[in-house]
């Protein structure tokens, strides 16, 4: 399900369709533990924002959401899709792959082993062209 609001979409995506933009150095685990007590009281947290390229969706902000989506076996999470066009550096397609590359494929396997999911499928980028 989708709905826009003026030039913002919003979409519910399963959480392990989200790529990071960082590493899993990134995530301190106190917060994460405080987002995942969060969201099992079903309290509201923040929508989680990314952008598509190349088909698939990385997280602006939003790990910890994400993360504790996975642990908690959440179905979708809200996500606000951001056009990246109108983010500078982001609006780069080489910035992005540079980015990814430096991240590695080991942080997408860190995300899962912290996060207690698999991704579907693991971008090219991530690996170097």
């Amino acid at each position: 399900m989708s709905k826009s609001i003026g030039t913002e979409m919003y979409i519910k995506v399963k959480p392990n369709k989200l790529y990071p933009l960082t590493t899993i150095d990134s995530v301190v685990p106190h917060t994460l533990q405080k987002t995942v007590e969060l969201l099992t009281e079903n309290i509201d947290i923040h929508t989680i924002k990314s952008f598509v390229y190349n088909g698939n969706m990385y997280m602006l902000d939003g790990s910890y959401e994400m993360l504790a989506a996975n642990i908690l076996n959440k179905e979708n999470v809200d996500v606000e899709i951001i056009d990246r066009t109108n983010i500078p550096f982001w609006n780069i397609d080489e910035n992005i792959e540079k980015i990814l590359q430096a991240i590695g494929i080991s942080a997408l396997y860190d995300f899962e082993a912290i996060g207690e999911f698999t991704y579907e499928n693991y971008p090219a980028e991530y690996k170097g062209r």
